[in-house]
């Protein structure tokens, strides 16, 4: 009787401690944004919640929360306020740095319900990573997530590459940890119609989303410490590690399985790391002997971040990531042939890394941030077609494909406050880059027997130097103003520009601004285009950015925008109508010349309602007009010119608090305009053994509108010490055939149609403790 009395008690006790409320830190560190110096006494509170606490002389602060989502507040006198999102779970603390803005309003602490509507530019957004998680079918991924904005699309469903703004995907830049870096992508050949890697996206980031603290991606005006980018900048921030305790993570999903470890190093609870390894579970089972058919990818990756944030304000930390990926396709027999790939033995192999470190030092009035980073990316496609595959008539034996990118960035930089209402900021950039292409293919034709070669060699390497100077004005409380200055020096071919930027905002009410802005901005070409001409200008874009912003109540928000971007030294055929405002991968023309423009114009516009009360909505739209001009100063269409976008994503949740379990459903519905491609000319293509477009009038056909519902429905468990996940991602929950290009199909005698991914199925599972 008495054992069964104590296990009676014993379960009752477990019972209990399951039932009653689950609570976790929220902790940090404020400093000012300008010079980075701790401030003390900022006032930090959960809305929903009687917890509060105020930060000490080093920048800290900690709150004891119940887990779930909060919202968190800080206000101080001559401050701006800030609230963020919070969502707190058993087993995990929530780490977050904040920095605020001195405010002209020094009399009295002013709480608001946001400060985000002052603090971005526009074409601004920020993403951390739990709303990164919030939007289904992305793979964990930001870059895929930033889709979820108004002007923003995949190239292909199989990729990450995106369009923003009617731009070529190889517009954009990549950053980490405000440092540039090469594509850190897995699978960079992913959805593209020659199988060739891009400049920019893959398959899958090769940072996992376990790593990230936030993406901040801009497009159209971008600050003047940033530049060498048309279409936007990624720059994804590593979140720091937990610096008093160990956590780890675990989770297992279609992509890849995860481990990740995050604590302290040292005694002075001043210093932590975080590391993340991932191995693609596809290539996990192909190793078990589980057959996948002909094509096997795989991919493994590890990153790291030390980071060590002294009492002074001092942060230091050293990041890096490498990540490798293959994809191998075999050749089918003869009389297995279904399309024209299937003739071909596809080796494709990729190796990427990257190693660097930051700095940022409270120094007098200012701050003195410096970066320095070494990135290097090597990928090689070697196709041949099967011997027993050879019939009469013409087509591409061999077609080798090898291309390696190297660069050294660094950066130095100094903020400082010259009054309570100016600042400056001057700094450098300065990348060392070392690129080269080495492109080979092998014609042959049967009847009679000969063949021919196509080769494209090319190195590009020298220095990109940048150096900027910008001024910040707060003439009133409600009125502000920025300009600045940015020189770009290549001196590979001693190309330069010098690029003026300027915004201005205005708080048209409590709740509501106006922002206009002009920049003008540079970037060099991708290595393919310097393989062909050595002595191509920098391409150049006028940027014109009308933004206004209102805060609702309830945490609902409106944006909206007017842009025009004019193009100009764009690469073009002297004698085609070749534009590198077209280009995706591949070997361009050999006979460009830096005399063509481009337009792209639009209006968006975005409401975003943040996950409080259970619920989140986003919703976004866009109409634009993508356009250039080639050789003849005709006007046309872009390959990218979809001309409208719309994006709907509702999530909800249901919280049973007395067994601590939340069940989640979100869904996001896509209508995009569909992309241009030109026509295929089939006995053209016949006769050269390989597809032919008609260039004489390029992209004039408009692909079907693509239409896509995604849908997550999660479930999330708080135990005592431990979060366990479970979701499940659909894409393409209709499984719509989306049209994505046509091509001749040497084995099929026709052209064909070629579609986005049909209905695919992610499961993860994922405990935290």
């Amino acid at each position: 009787m008495k054992k069964l009395l104590y296990t009676i008690l014993f379960f009752g006790f477990l019972s209990t401690l399951s039932a009653q409320d689950l609570t976790t830190l929220v902790k940090g560190t404020i400093v000012d944004r300008t010079t980075g110096t701790p401030l003390e006494g900022v006032n930090f509170r959960i809305e929903d919640n009687a917890s509060t606490a105020q930060s000490n002389a080093s920048g800290k602060f900690s709150l004891q929360v119940p887990v779930g989502r909060h919202k968190l507040i800080a206000t101080s006198t001559g401050y701006t306020s800030f609230s963020q999102e919070v969502l707190a779970i058993a087993g995990k603390e929530f780490t977050i740095n904040i920095s605020l803005s001195p405010s002209v309003e020094q009399l009295q602490e002013v709480e608001i319900e946001s400060s985000s509507i002052t603090d971005e530019l526009a074409g601004q957004r920020s993403l951390t990573i739990e709303k990164t998680l919030r939007i289904p079918a992305n793979y964990l991924d930001p870059v895929r997530a930033v889709t979820a904005y108004p002007g923003v699309v995949v190239a292909n469903d199989q990729g990450n590459s995106i369009i923003v703004r009617g731009n070529s995907p190889n517009g954009l830049s990549w950053k980490l940890n405000g440092v540039d870096i090469v594509n850190p992508n897995h699978l960079s050949n992913a959805g593209t119609f020659s199988d060739k890697p891009m400049a920019n996206g893959g398959g899958v980031n090769i940072i996992s989303g376990q790593m990230i603290d936030k993406t901040d991606f801009y497009t159209g005006q971008l600050p003047t410490a940033y530049g060498n980018s048309l279409a936007g900048i990624i720059d994804m921030s590593l979140r720091e590690g937990n610096k008093q305790k160990f956590e780890y993570t675990a989770q297992a999903s279609l992509i890849g399985m995860d481990v990740a470890a995050v604590g302290p190093l040292g005694k002075n609870e001043n210093t932590s790391f975080l590391v993340n390894y991932r191995y693609s579970t596809v290539g996990l089972l192909s190793k078990l002997g589980i057959d996948f058919g002909d094509e096997t990818i795989t991919f493994q990756d590890l990153s790291f971040h030390l980071n060590h944030r002294s009492n002074k304000g001092v942060v230091f930390s050293l990041f890096g990531f490498w990540g490798a990926s293959k994809n191998d396709f075999a050749a089918k027999a003869p009389v297995d042939l279904e399309e024209e790939k299937d003739q071909y033995d596809i080796n494709y192999k990729s190796s990427t890394g990257a190693f660097g470190a930051n700095i940022s030092i409270p120094l007098g009035p200012g701050k003195l941030s410096g970066a320095i980073a070494y990135s290097a990316t090597e990928q090689s496609r070697k196709s041949e077609m099967d011997q027993s595959s050879y019939f009469p008539g013409v087509f591409v034996r061999t077609d080798n494909y090898d291309q390696s990118n190297a660069l050294l960035s660094s950066k130095l930089d100094y903020s400082l406050a010259l009054t309570d209402q100016v600042s400056w900021q001057m700094g450098v950039n300065a990348n060392l880059i070392d690129n080269s292409v080495d492109a080979y293919k092998h014609i042959t034709y049967f009847n009679p027997v000969f063949g021919y070669d196509q080769t494209l060699n090319g190195t590009n390497d020298k220095l990109l130097l940048q150096p900027y100077t910008n001024f910040q004005v707060q003439l009133s409380p409600k009125f502000s103003f920025d300009a600045g200055v940015r020189y770009v020096n290549y001196t590979f071919n001693s190309t330069s520009a010098v690029e003026p930027r300027a915004s201005a905002s205005y708080k048209t009410g409590e709740k509501s601004s106006l922002t206009a802005s002009y920049a003008l901005i540079s970037q060099m070409q991708i290595p393919q285009m310097y393989a062909v001409n050595k002595n191509l200008e920098l391409t150049k874009s006028h940027h014109i950015d009308l933004s206004h912003a209102m805060l609702f109540e309830n945490d609902v928000q409106l944006k909206t925008g007017l842009y025009y971007q004019k193009l100009f030294d764009v690469p073009i055929g002297s004698d085609s109508l070749f534009s590198a405002l077209n280009f995706l991968e591949g070997i361009p023309p050999f006979d460009l010349v830096s005399n063509g423009e481009g337009k792209n114009y639009g209006i968006d516009a975005t409401v975003e309602k943040q996950f409080f009360n259970k619920n989140y909505l986003l919703v976004g739209a866009s109409y634009y007009k993508s356009t250039y001009k080639g050789y003849d100063r005709v006007e046309r269409s872009t390959r990218f010119d979809g001309n409208y976008t719309f994006s709907a994503i509702h999530g909800k949740e249901w919280t049973k608090q007395t067994k601590q379990r939340t069940i989640g459903l979100n869904t996001r519905l896509l209508y995009l305009g569909g992309m241009r491609q030109s026509e295929v000319l089939e006995e053209g293509s016949k006769l050269v053994g390989e597809t032919m477009y008609d260039m004489g009038n390029p992209y004039s056909r408009k692909l079907s509108d693509y239409f896509r519902i995604d849908l997550r429905l999660s479930f999330r468990k708080n135990k005592p010490g431990y979060t366990r996940t479970f979701a499940i991602d659909i894409q393409n929950l209709t499984n719509q055939q989306n049209e994505a290009y046509q091509y001749y199909d040497r084995v099929q005698a026709k052209t064909v149609m070629k579609y986005h991914l049909g209905i695919i199925p992610v499961l993860v599972y994922r405990v935290d403790f």
